[in-house]
């Protein structure tokens, strides 16, 4: 190999590097926000499925008090 041909290897090597690196930060980066997203996504369900089950059990609640206060009476 000559040095001409080392140079032009060498600057297609560092060319190619530079761009994939660039892609390839870029994929990495969408991958991190998807993920970030469905973990909101994730956290939000929760949240609604807790609060029915707090709605559901205030209200069973409720209707505990009420049948003993009209068996009171």
């Amino acid at each position: 190999m000559t040095a001409g041909m080392l140079a032009l290897v060498v600057a297609i090597v560092g060319v190619v590097g530079t761009l994939a690196s660039t892609l390839l930060t870029q994929m990495l980066s969408l991958r991190s926000k998807r993920l970030e997203a469905d973990d909101q996504q994730q956290q939000r369900l929760e949240e609604r499925v807790e609060e029915r089950r707090r709605t559901e059990y205030r209200d069973r609640r409720d209707c505990c008090i009420a049948m003993n206060m009209a068996g009171r009476r």
